[in-house]
Order: C-alpha cells, then structure tokens, then sequence
C-alpha cells in the first residue's frame, strides 16, 4: 500500500504536465476554428495521449471545451488589462490618446491580433448564451475583470483620461461593450451598436 501510495503521489506532477497539455491544445484549437469542428481526436494525434486519459481529465468534450474556452477568457481579460494601462498611462497627454488607436489601427500586427481575438470574443459569448453550465463556470472571470477595469478608470479618471461624468463601474462596463461592439462591427446587425458605443465612448474619453 506504501509502495502504491508513492507511486500515485510520483505520478502527480506528470498528470498535471499532461492535463495543461491536452487544455493547451484546445485552446490553440479553438482559437483558430469553431468548437464545434474540435475531435478528441484532434487532441489525440497531436499529444499522443489516449482518449481514455484525456476523457479522465475533462470527462467529456463540452467539458474541454468549457475549460479552454475558461482559460481563453482569463488571458483575454488579463491581456485587454494591459493594453488599457499601456495605452493610458501617466506619461502621455490626454490628446495622444486618439493618435494612438489611429496607429494600433494601422498596424498590420495589431489588426491580426484583433482579428483572433474577435473571433474567440465571439465563441466565447456564443459559448456563454448557449450553455448554463459554461455560463455558471465564466460569470465569476467576467465579474473579476470588470472590477479590475474599474480599479483602473478610477486610477484614469484621477489623471484626467476618463470623463469623470461617469462612475468607475459604468465606464468599465462601456469599455467592455465597446470592444464587443468592435467585435460584432463586421456583422450588418452590429454596426448600429458599434456607431452607438462609438459615440459614448469619445464622450467617455473626452476631458469635459
């Protein structure tokens, strides 16, 4: 029974290494393709672990699925976090800021980027209407975010970045519509939204 007992307790660090592997491989998967084209297959040939010990991690495919779409999220969150303090700090003039998203847009390496973001932005709230499970398991991800984008509008609003007409919380939920206004920008359906969130967001970043 010792025996055995070491030998789990040495097996550990290995399955872990393979369960982030297997979650690694989705991730990338499902961020070049639709969720609903990925095979545990797919996750098979390219980690050469079996089904059976990919299934004894997940125990299905939705909850692969769920999981890396989870992940997919926290560096999202983490990653739209930096760009606002890169692109609102202390050091640039309010009146930069403008010239600044002009040549984000004008970069070949930033509209790539944005281009694969846009694509998971939108699995994953089409992930988050369609399934309560997934739903239950993104709503505590989504609230931490927001509060960390409110920790830092009311950072930006003491420098004079953001308009102080709005409270932290309601800024920081226009900020976050606003990228998901951006993302739908190429649907017929969302160019209203975007033109609309456009406009609360220059009175958002006006300095009135």
């Amino acid at each position: 029974m010792l025996e055995l007992n070491i030998l789990r307790v040495a097996m550990q660090p290995r399955s872990a290494e393979n369960k982030q592997r297997v979650l690694q491989d989705a991730m990338r998967l499902i961020s070049d393709k639709p969720d609903s084209e990925l095979r545990i297959a797919d996750i098979y040939e390219r980690t050469g672990l079996s089904s059976s010990v990919i299934y004894s991690y997940f125990r299905s495919r939705d909850g692969l699925i769920d999981a890396a779409y989870i992940e997919l999220s926290k560096e999202m969150s983490k990653a739209t976090e930096l760009n606002l303090a890169a692109i609102f700090n202390p050091s640039k003039k309010p009146d930069d800021v403008s010239e600044l998203f002009a040549l984000l847009s004008a970069d070949p390496k930033f509209q790539q980027e944005w281009q694969q973001n846009r694509a998971i932005r939108l699995r994953i709230a089409a992930r988050a209407m369609s399934s309560s499970r997934f739903m239950h398991k993104y709503k505590p991800i989504a609230k931490g975010h927001l509060e960390k984008l409110e920790q830092q509008i009311e950072f930006l609003q003491s420098k004079n970045f953001v308009n102080r007409k709005f409270s932290p919380e309601q800024a920081a939920h226009v900020f976050e519509g606003f990228l998901m206004a951006l993302t739908v920008k190429e649907g017929i359906s969302g160019e209203a939204d975007y033109l609309s969130w456009f406009s609360t967001m220059s009175e958002l970043f006006g300095n009135k």
